[in-house]
This record gives C-alpha cells, structure tokens and sequence, in this order.
C-alpha cells in the first residue's frame, strides 16, 4: 500500500506543477497586453495532467485511509 500512496503523491506534484506552470504563463501573457484579456483555453495536457491529480488524491485514500479502517 505504500507503493500506492507514493505513486499518488507523484501524480499529485506532476498536476501541481503543471497548474504553477500553466499559471504563470497566463499571468505572463496578462502582463504583455493588459487591454487585451486573452481567452482561456484549456490543453489537452493540462485536462489530462489534472485527471492524474484527481487519481493521485484516490490512490493516496486508498493507500493511506482504507488499511486503517
């Protein structure tokens, strides 16, 4: 179970930093032309990276919260 919760940890910081990443080039992108509010489109790879987030979080309460109940 330990193997669990690690692998959902790893797919948690993969989603993290993704989401830092994609953040500061939106806020990059808001700092070159103010006027212009660009719309936000969602990748693919964000969409997929955010998925794993969400498996990450399940594994880790499966891996940490199941075996104690």
């Amino acid at each position: 179970m330990d193997i669990v919760s690690d692998v959902g940890s790893i797919l948690i910081c993969i989603d993290l930093a993704m989401f830092l990443h994609f953040n500061k080039s939106i806020a990059a992108l808001k700092m070159k032309d103010p006027s212009q509010q660009p719309s936000v489109q969602v990748s693919t790879l964000e969409k997929v990276t955010r998925r794993l987030g969400h498996l990450g979080i399940m594994l880790i309460l499966c891996g940490w919260i199941v075996p104690k109940l």
